[in-house]
Protein backbone atom coordinates (compact mmCIF):
# COMPACT_ATOMS: atom_id res chain seq x y z
CA UNK A 1 0.00 0.00 0.00
CA UNK A 2 1.14 3.12 -1.10
CA UNK A 3 1.72 5.80 1.38
CA UNK A 4 -1.20 8.39 -0.36
CA UNK A 5 -3.61 5.67 -0.28
CA UNK A 6 -2.43 4.60 3.70
CA UNK A 7 -2.59 8.37 4.46
CA UNK A 8 -6.35 8.81 2.74
CA UNK A 9 -7.69 5.65 4.10
CA UNK A 10 -6.69 6.58 7.70
CA UNK A 11 -8.46 9.93 7.44
CA UNK A 12 -11.68 8.39 6.28
CA UNK A 13 -11.65 6.09 9.44
CA UNK A 14 -10.74 8.72 11.62
CA UNK A 15 -13.24 11.12 10.49
CA UNK A 16 -16.03 8.34 10.96
CA UNK A 17 -14.89 7.67 14.51
CA UNK A 18 -15.20 10.61 15.32
CA UNK A 19 -18.77 11.48 14.21
CA UNK A 20 -19.71 8.59 15.74
CA UNK A 21 -18.09 9.68 18.77
CA UNK A 22 -19.43 13.55 19.21
CA UNK A 23 -22.87 12.57 17.77
CA UNK A 24 -22.88 14.81 14.73
CA UNK A 25 -23.15 14.52 11.35
CA UNK A 26 -20.50 15.92 9.33
CA UNK A 27 -20.71 16.21 5.70
CA UNK A 28 -16.95 17.02 5.12
CA UNK A 29 -13.64 15.60 5.65
CA UNK A 30 -9.86 16.75 4.84
CA UNK A 31 -8.28 13.99 1.99
CA UNK A 32 -4.46 13.61 1.96
CA UNK A 33 -2.71 14.29 -1.49
CA UNK A 34 0.68 14.99 -3.03
CA UNK A 35 3.40 15.93 -1.17
CA UNK A 36 5.21 19.23 -1.85
CA UNK A 37 8.97 19.23 -1.39
CA UNK A 38 11.92 21.81 -1.30
CA UNK A 39 15.35 21.39 -0.98
CA UNK A 40 17.31 23.16 1.30
CA UNK A 41 21.26 22.90 2.29
CA UNK A 42 23.09 22.01 5.20
CA UNK A 43 22.82 25.82 6.83
CA UNK A 44 19.56 25.61 6.92
CA UNK A 45 17.34 24.40 10.04
CA UNK A 46 14.31 22.14 8.93
CA UNK A 47 12.08 22.81 11.58
CA UNK A 48 11.75 26.59 12.40
CA UNK A 49 8.47 27.66 13.64
CA UNK A 50 9.10 31.15 12.29
CA UNK A 51 7.24 31.02 9.06
CA UNK A 52 5.02 32.90 6.50
CA UNK A 53 3.30 32.07 3.47
CA UNK A 54 2.34 35.03 1.52
CA UNK A 55 1.29 36.47 -2.04
CA UNK A 56 0.25 33.11 -3.03
CA UNK A 57 3.51 31.77 -4.01
CA UNK A 58 6.30 32.11 -1.33
CA UNK A 59 6.71 30.27 1.86
CA UNK A 60 9.28 32.25 4.32
CA UNK A 61 11.36 30.99 7.02
CA UNK A 62 13.69 31.98 9.69
CA UNK A 63 16.73 30.58 9.87
CA UNK A 64 18.14 30.78 13.14
CA UNK A 65 21.53 29.12 12.46
CA UNK A 66 22.51 31.33 9.78
CA UNK A 67 20.28 34.63 11.55
CA UNK A 68 18.64 34.93 7.82
CA UNK A 69 15.08 35.08 6.13
CA UNK A 70 15.17 32.58 3.26
CA UNK A 71 12.06 32.53 1.43
CA UNK A 72 10.97 29.41 -1.73
CA UNK A 73 8.76 29.40 -4.64
CA UNK A 74 6.87 26.98 -4.40
CA UNK A 75 5.82 26.59 -7.66
CA UNK A 76 9.71 26.11 -8.36
CA UNK A 77 11.19 24.62 -5.25
CA UNK A 78 13.71 27.16 -5.36
CA UNK A 79 15.03 29.59 -2.81
CA UNK A 80 15.02 32.80 -4.77
CA UNK A 81 15.73 35.40 -1.77
CA UNK A 82 18.30 35.16 1.57
CA UNK A 83 17.51 38.21 4.00
CA UNK A 84 21.11 38.20 6.22
CA UNK A 85 20.58 39.57 9.47
CA UNK A 86 23.05 41.68 11.99
CA UNK A 87 22.54 41.70 15.76
CA UNK A 88 25.04 44.60 15.34
CA UNK A 89 26.66 47.30 14.25
CA UNK A 90 24.77 50.58 12.28
CA UNK A 91 22.87 47.99 10.13
CA UNK A 92 21.29 46.20 13.21
CA UNK A 93 18.38 44.20 11.65
CA UNK A 94 17.72 41.58 14.45
CA UNK A 95 18.33 41.15 17.72
CA UNK A 96 19.55 38.15 20.47
CA UNK A 97 15.65 36.83 21.49
CA UNK A 98 13.28 35.21 19.33
CA UNK A 99 13.16 36.78 15.88
CA UNK A 100 10.34 36.54 13.34
CA UNK A 101 9.08 38.78 10.98
CA UNK A 102 5.58 39.66 8.55
CA UNK A 103 5.84 40.30 4.78
CA UNK A 104 4.24 43.27 4.08
CA UNK A 105 4.87 42.58 0.31
CA UNK A 106 7.62 41.56 -1.76
CA UNK A 107 9.06 44.75 -1.15
CA UNK A 108 8.75 45.12 2.21
CA UNK A 109 9.77 42.99 5.78
CA UNK A 110 9.08 43.93 9.50
CA UNK A 111 11.42 42.09 11.63
CA UNK A 112 10.02 41.28 15.00
CA UNK A 113 12.38 40.99 17.85
CA UNK A 114 12.18 40.05 21.49
CA UNK A 115 15.69 40.91 22.38
CA UNK A 116 16.13 43.90 22.58
CA UNK A 117 12.26 45.07 21.50
CA UNK A 118 12.60 46.10 18.32
CA UNK A 119 10.57 45.85 14.74
CA UNK A 120 13.43 46.50 11.85
CA UNK A 121 11.43 47.40 8.59
CA UNK A 122 13.46 46.79 5.54
CA UNK A 123 13.29 47.43 2.31
CA UNK A 124 13.91 45.05 -1.41
CA UNK A 125 17.21 45.69 -1.02
CA UNK A 126 17.42 43.77 2.67
CA UNK A 127 18.74 47.59 3.90
CA UNK A 128 16.94 49.17 7.37
CA UNK A 129 14.49 51.61 6.43
CA UNK A 130 14.06 52.25 10.25
CA UNK A 131 13.22 50.04 13.62
CA UNK A 132 10.24 50.65 16.27
CA UNK A 133 10.65 50.21 19.92
CA UNK A 134 7.28 48.97 20.42
CA UNK A 135 8.09 48.11 24.29
CA UNK A 136 7.81 52.19 24.60
CA UNK A 137 4.74 52.92 22.82
CA UNK A 138 3.19 53.58 25.88
CA UNK A 139 5.93 54.04 28.58
CA UNK A 140 4.99 50.54 29.28
CA UNK A 141 7.27 47.26 29.32
CA UNK A 142 5.19 45.52 26.88
CA UNK A 143 6.67 42.06 26.38
CA UNK A 144 5.51 39.56 23.60
CA UNK A 145 3.93 36.33 23.77
CA UNK A 146 3.32 36.32 19.65
CA UNK A 147 5.93 32.97 19.59
CA UNK A 148 6.33 31.14 16.67
CA UNK A 149 6.52 27.23 18.75
CA UNK A 150 3.59 28.19 19.91
CA UNK A 151 1.73 28.75 16.75
CA UNK A 152 1.54 32.38 16.98
CA UNK A 153 1.87 34.85 14.20
CA UNK A 154 1.79 38.33 13.74
CA UNK A 155 -1.28 39.60 11.87
CA UNK A 156 -1.39 43.01 9.48
CA UNK A 157 -4.20 44.78 8.78
CA UNK A 158 -3.41 48.15 6.61
CA UNK A 159 -0.15 49.70 7.98
CA UNK A 160 -0.94 48.22 11.54
CA UNK A 161 0.51 45.24 12.96
CA UNK A 162 -0.75 43.23 15.38
CA UNK A 163 0.81 41.16 18.15
CA UNK A 164 -0.20 39.66 21.09
CA UNK A 165 0.85 40.96 25.32
CA UNK A 166 2.76 38.29 27.55
CA UNK A 167 0.54 38.44 30.33
CA UNK A 168 1.82 35.89 32.96
CA UNK A 169 3.16 38.30 34.97
CA UNK A 170 -0.24 39.63 35.36
CA UNK A 171 -1.80 37.17 37.58
CA UNK A 172 -1.49 36.90 41.43
CA UNK A 173 1.48 34.60 43.23
CA UNK A 174 -0.75 31.88 42.33
CA UNK A 175 -1.00 32.44 38.84
CA UNK A 176 -5.13 32.98 39.25
CA UNK A 177 -7.16 35.65 37.41
CA UNK A 178 -8.74 37.65 39.92
CA UNK A 179 -11.32 40.87 39.94
CA UNK A 180 -8.24 42.93 40.80
CA UNK A 181 -6.18 41.96 38.23
CA UNK A 182 -7.94 41.70 34.98
CA UNK A 183 -7.14 44.53 33.48
CA UNK A 184 -3.58 44.07 33.46
CA UNK A 185 -4.73 40.46 31.19
CA UNK A 186 -4.64 43.04 28.28
CA UNK A 187 -3.72 40.58 25.00
CA UNK A 188 -3.28 42.48 21.85
CA UNK A 189 -1.83 45.41 20.59
CA UNK A 190 -1.45 46.95 17.52
CA UNK A 191 1.95 49.09 16.11
CA UNK A 192 1.49 51.58 12.84
CA UNK A 193 4.30 50.35 10.98
CA UNK A 194 4.13 54.39 9.28
CA UNK A 195 3.56 56.11 12.15
CA UNK A 196 5.36 54.33 14.85
CA UNK A 197 2.40 55.17 16.94
CA UNK A 198 0.66 51.96 19.11
CA UNK A 199 -2.42 50.96 21.24
CA UNK A 200 -3.16 48.51 23.50
CA UNK A 201 -6.80 47.33 23.27
CA UNK A 202 -8.84 46.27 26.08
CA UNK A 203 -9.56 42.25 25.18
CA UNK A 204 -8.58 40.56 28.21
CA UNK A 205 -8.67 37.18 29.20
CA UNK A 206 -12.28 35.71 30.15
CA UNK A 207 -14.18 36.46 33.38
CA UNK A 208 -15.21 32.99 33.49
CA UNK A 209 -11.28 32.65 34.64
CA UNK A 210 -11.84 34.75 37.74
CA UNK A 211 -10.93 32.36 40.54
CA UNK A 212 -10.13 29.76 39.07
CA UNK A 213 -7.45 26.78 38.95
CA UNK A 214 -3.79 27.91 38.03
CA UNK A 215 -3.78 29.96 34.48
CA UNK A 216 0.01 29.62 33.49
CA UNK A 217 0.26 28.26 30.43
CA UNK A 218 -2.81 28.96 28.67
CA UNK A 219 -2.07 30.43 25.39
CA UNK A 220 -4.08 32.55 23.11
CA UNK A 221 -4.27 31.73 19.73
CA UNK A 222 -4.72 34.59 17.30
CA UNK A 223 -5.87 35.19 13.56
CA UNK A 224 -7.67 36.98 10.84
CA UNK A 225 -11.05 35.56 9.21
CA UNK A 226 -12.94 37.25 6.63
CA UNK A 227 -13.20 41.19 5.97
CA UNK A 228 -10.13 41.59 9.32
CA UNK A 229 -12.09 39.44 11.43
CA UNK A 230 -10.43 39.50 14.89
CA UNK A 231 -10.51 35.16 15.65
CA UNK A 232 -9.38 34.70 19.37
CA UNK A 233 -9.26 31.00 21.02
CA UNK A 234 -8.24 30.79 24.44
CA UNK A 235 -6.20 26.89 24.40
CA UNK A 236 -8.07 25.60 27.19
CA UNK A 237 -11.56 26.50 26.77
CA UNK A 238 -14.64 25.63 24.55
CA UNK A 239 -15.16 29.52 23.36
CA UNK A 240 -14.03 31.55 20.27
CA UNK A 241 -14.54 35.52 20.64
CA UNK A 242 -14.47 37.77 17.13
CA UNK A 243 -14.22 41.63 16.86
CA UNK A 244 -13.85 44.41 14.52
CA UNK A 245 -13.02 46.95 16.51
CA UNK A 246 -12.09 45.43 20.04
CA UNK A 247 -14.53 47.11 21.36
CA UNK A 248 -17.68 44.53 20.31
CA UNK A 249 -17.36 41.04 20.59
CA UNK A 250 -18.97 38.12 19.69
CA UNK A 251 -18.62 34.73 21.97
CA UNK A 252 -19.45 31.36 20.43
CA UNK A 253 -19.18 28.06 21.81
CA UNK A 254 -17.56 25.25 19.65
CA UNK A 255 -20.27 22.18 19.13
CA UNK A 256 -17.56 19.18 20.23
CA UNK A 257 -17.20 16.43 22.21
CA UNK A 258 -14.80 17.71 24.43
CA UNK A 259 -17.18 19.91 26.27
CA UNK A 260 -14.74 20.46 29.40
CA UNK A 261 -10.85 20.95 28.16
CA UNK A 262 -8.88 20.12 31.56
CA UNK A 263 -7.14 23.07 32.96
CA UNK A 264 -3.13 22.54 33.31
CA UNK A 265 -1.98 22.94 36.85
CA UNK A 266 1.74 24.39 36.00
CA UNK A 267 2.08 25.77 39.67
CA UNK A 268 5.09 23.91 39.74
CA UNK A 269 6.12 25.50 36.47
CA UNK A 270 9.76 25.49 37.84
CA UNK A 271 10.46 21.83 37.25
CA UNK A 272 10.68 21.69 33.35
CA UNK A 273 9.94 17.79 33.11
CA UNK A 274 6.36 17.57 35.15
CA UNK A 275 5.40 20.32 33.00
CA UNK A 276 6.00 19.01 30.06
CA UNK A 277 4.60 15.68 31.48
CA UNK A 278 1.03 17.92 32.35
CA UNK A 279 0.82 19.59 28.96
CA UNK A 280 1.41 16.12 27.26
CA UNK A 281 -1.02 14.50 29.13
CA UNK A 282 -3.78 17.51 28.80
CA UNK A 283 -6.27 18.28 25.46
CA UNK A 284 -5.42 21.51 24.21
CA UNK A 285 -6.04 23.61 21.28
CA UNK A 286 -3.04 24.42 19.73
CA UNK A 287 -3.09 26.02 16.30
CA UNK A 288 -5.64 28.19 14.26
CA UNK A 289 -5.51 28.63 9.97
CA UNK A 290 -7.92 30.79 8.32
CA UNK A 291 -8.76 29.34 4.80
CA UNK A 292 -9.54 32.55 2.89
CA UNK A 293 -10.44 30.56 -0.61
CA UNK A 294 -12.84 28.14 1.26
CA UNK A 295 -13.96 30.57 4.14
CA UNK A 296 -13.91 28.21 6.97
CA UNK A 297 -11.32 27.56 9.39
CA UNK A 298 -8.93 24.69 10.68
CA UNK A 299 -8.29 24.46 14.60
CA UNK A 300 -5.70 21.94 15.59
CA UNK A 301 -6.02 20.47 18.99
CA UNK A 302 -3.56 18.50 20.90
CA UNK A 303 -4.44 14.72 21.44
CA UNK A 304 -3.83 13.94 25.11
CA UNK A 305 -0.82 10.87 25.60
CA UNK A 306 -0.81 8.95 28.78
CA UNK A 307 3.26 9.59 29.25
CA UNK A 308 5.38 6.20 30.23
CA UNK A 309 8.97 5.70 30.89
CA UNK A 310 9.52 5.64 27.36
CA UNK A 311 7.59 8.87 26.29
CA UNK A 312 10.27 11.53 25.00
CA UNK A 313 9.12 14.58 26.68
CA UNK A 314 10.41 17.09 24.92
CA UNK A 315 9.80 16.27 21.31
CA UNK A 316 6.31 14.92 22.61
CA UNK A 317 5.66 18.41 23.72
CA UNK A 318 7.17 20.61 20.85
CA UNK A 319 5.71 18.50 18.15
CA UNK A 320 1.52 17.66 19.34
CA UNK A 321 0.07 14.93 18.23
CA UNK A 322 -3.48 16.37 16.46
CA UNK A 323 -6.49 16.38 15.05
CA UNK A 324 -8.00 19.10 13.45
CA UNK A 325 -11.41 20.45 13.65
CA UNK A 326 -13.05 22.13 10.69
CA UNK A 327 -15.19 24.74 11.48
CA UNK A 328 -17.19 27.40 8.99
CA UNK A 329 -17.97 31.14 9.93
CA UNK A 330 -20.43 30.64 12.78
CA UNK A 331 -17.83 28.25 14.15
CA UNK A 332 -19.87 25.46 13.35
CA UNK A 333 -18.03 21.90 13.59
CA UNK A 334 -18.59 20.73 9.60
CA UNK A 335 -15.28 18.01 9.31
CA UNK A 336 -12.71 16.10 11.74
CA UNK A 337 -9.67 14.48 10.83
CA UNK A 338 -7.57 12.65 13.23
CA UNK A 339 -4.08 13.07 12.13
CA UNK A 340 -1.11 10.09 11.95
CA UNK A 341 0.70 10.54 15.42
CA UNK A 342 4.33 10.94 14.60
CA UNK A 343 4.21 12.72 11.29
CA UNK A 344 3.66 16.15 11.25
CA UNK A 345 4.29 19.60 12.72
CA UNK A 346 1.58 21.29 12.68
CA UNK A 347 2.72 24.73 13.52
CA UNK A 348 4.23 25.24 10.45
CA UNK A 349 0.94 24.85 7.86
CA UNK A 350 -0.48 27.03 5.41
CA UNK A 351 -3.23 27.38 3.36
CA UNK A 352 -3.40 28.16 -0.53
CA UNK A 353 -5.77 27.62 -3.30
CA UNK A 354 -5.38 23.90 -3.49
CA UNK A 355 -5.75 22.80 0.47
CA UNK A 356 -4.22 22.63 3.18
CA UNK A 357 -0.17 22.09 3.72
CA UNK A 358 0.84 20.23 7.09
CA UNK A 359 5.10 19.95 7.64
CA UNK A 360 5.86 15.97 7.77
CA UNK A 361 9.42 17.71 9.26
CA UNK A 362 8.39 15.64 12.57
CA UNK A 363 11.69 14.14 13.94
CA UNK A 364 10.09 10.85 14.39
CA UNK A 365 8.40 10.82 10.92
CA UNK A 366 10.28 7.22 9.47
CA UNK A 367 10.64 9.59 6.15
CA UNK A 368 11.93 12.74 7.79
CA UNK A 369 14.94 14.18 5.60
CA UNK A 370 16.72 16.72 6.76
CA UNK A 371 17.74 17.94 3.23
CA UNK A 372 14.42 19.18 2.62
CA UNK A 373 10.76 21.11 3.80
CA UNK A 374 8.73 18.33 3.19
CA UNK A 375 4.47 19.59 3.39
CA UNK A 376 1.39 16.70 2.62
CA UNK A 377 -1.31 18.76 0.98
CA UNK A 378 -4.68 18.15 2.54
CA UNK A 379 -7.72 18.91 -0.04
CA UNK A 380 -11.77 19.38 1.66
CA UNK A 381 -13.64 16.92 0.38
CA UNK A 382 -17.68 15.92 0.96
CA UNK A 383 -17.80 12.33 2.64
Amino acid sequence: MNILKGLTILSLLSVTLACKESGYKLENTLTPDKLLTIPIDNSTINNSFATQFFAENFFAMYNAKMNSIQIYDINSSKLIRNIKLYKEGDNQTSGYGINFFYFKSNDSVAVISTNPTYIYLLNSKDSLIKKIDYSTIYGQNLKLLTLPDLGHQPQLIGNKLYLLHTIGGSFDKNFKLTQDNINRTKTTYSVDLNTDSGKLYDFTYPKEFINDKCLLGINVLYTLGENNLHVYKFTYENFIFTTYDHKTFKKYELSTSNKNFPYRDLSYSMDMYKSMKTIIESNEYVHLIYDKNKNIYYLFVRKSLKCDSNTDIKTEARFPRCSILVLNTKFSLIGVVDLEDNRFNVRISFVNKEGLFISEGHPSNSNFNEDQLSFRLFKLEKI
